[in-house]
């Protein structure tokens, strides 16, 4: 994928592959359903989309090309207006959470507002592991089912995608992770598929192949006509938020004519998301913001062995990498900074602040009383 970068994209600071090692490197064979090979196919898929891989792989390297508003409706207005409104409707922006600041929090509360609102569109959600998907959706679950809102005659108003999901949303909200309408014709086509089989296999009891193959041409066609649920999810499904991990969301990468098949796209913990990745999952929607904090765990990237320094380094950033300090960054309009931190000792958190959040990152009042509280240890302060 990265080669493929470079080639349709000579104005982007994206490392060029200089001489064998290089070249071997990225012609590796991969294993099935491997997240390297996944992301090359995405990316091949946009060969046409030349000029749109080249603006968001800008974006996701830090450049901001357009200030204007993106072509998306406002959030509902609410009494606790969140930070995440000023930005909403850009088409660039990007969330900075410290630990313990309600990033999470944040991001489920406007897009539950989001899924309420008269005429919205479709929201993707994406992230890099299952763990992290399974939160979003847990909570805007929780905050829509205590309105007694999360679901609707046509279905629920939240999908959870992909095959990953655990045991505590598949308790709570199963009905998140099935499509309704989908699943009712999936039903239908699966009782037929099983009739066809059962078809087949009593035709090859009986030696009557010329009749089996017929059958069995019959069970193909039927499996054709069946349609990806999570792109019915998008297309046809009551859902307005779904929700997916980056592995999963990398099929979605240039299908059709026009790439953006949702209103914004959402990147949950985007300092574990790769630029290059980033840029991939960009191009789905018609607007992105990125949600994560560039100070913790970055990317985690199978590299090829034999990449040269400069792509490994290249592969290792982030869409949020290019924020350094806190104070040079609120200066953008696109930026905001989750000031107000919620779980952290005073002390951890001014440590942390001081060092890492230039002075920015305060206590909530409820942090504040943990510096009331005797220690952990008595061996300790």
């Amino acid at each position: 994928a990265p080669s493929h970068a470079s080639r349709v994209d000579s104005g982007v600071d994206v490392p060029e592959l200089k001489g064998d090692r290089d070249i071997r490197a990225f012609l590796l064979r991969y294993k099935p359903f491997d997240f390297a090979m996944a992301l090359e196919q995405a990316f091949t898929r946009l060969e046409n989309h030349a000029e749109l891989v080249k603006g968001v792989l800008k974006l996701a390297c830090g450049e901001i090309q357009d200030s204007n508003p993106a072509p998306i409706p406002k959030l509902p207005s609410s009494k606790d207006q969140g930070i995440v409104e000023g930005i909403w409707q850009m088409p660039w922006s990007l969330l900075w959470g410290p630990p313990g600041t309600g990033k999470t929090q944040n991001v489920a509360d406007a897009l539950a507002r989001h899924a309420l609102a008269n005429g919205a569109g479709k929201i993707l959600v994406v992230t890099p592991t299952n763990l992290a998907a399974d939160e979003v959706a847990h909570r805007i679950c929780g905050i829509l089912d205590k309105s007694g809102k999360l679901n609707t005659p046509r279905g629920c108003l939240i999908y959870r995608g992909g095959r990953g999901a655990g045991k505590k949303l598949s308790k709570d909200f199963p009905q998140s992770l099935r499509d309704e309408a989908y699943a009712r014709e999936y039903d239908a086509k699966r009782r037929q598929m099983e009739e066809l089989i059962e078809q087949r296999d009593n035709a090859r009891h009986r030696r009557q192949y010329s009749e089996a193959s017929k059958i069995n041409k019959q069970l193909q066609g039927l499996r054709a006509t069946l349609p990806d649920e999570t792109m019915f999810a998008i297309t046809k499904g009551a859902a307005r938020v779904i929700i997916l991990t980056t592995f999963r969301a990398l099929a979605l990468v240039g299908q059709g004519e026009n790439p953006a098949l949702v209103d914004k796209v959402i990147v949950d913990e985007a300092g574990m998301v790769s630029r290059l990745t980033t840029a991939a999952m960009a191009t789905i929607g018609k607007s992105v913001m990125l949600a994560g904090d560039p100070k913790q765990i970055g990317p985690i990237y199978a590299l090829p062995p034999g990449a040269s320094k400069e792509i490994r380094t290249w592969l290792l950033k982030s869409g949020l990498s290019h924020l350094v300090s806190v104070k040079e960054s609120l200066q953008y309009p696109h930026v905001r900074f989750l000031e107000l931190q919620y779980r952290m000792h005073p002390d951890i958190s001014k440590a942390a602040s001081e060092f890492t959040y230039d002075g920015i990152l305060k206590d909530a009042d409820n942090a504040k009383l943990l510096a009331k509280d005797p220690p952990a240890s008595p061996k300790l302060p």
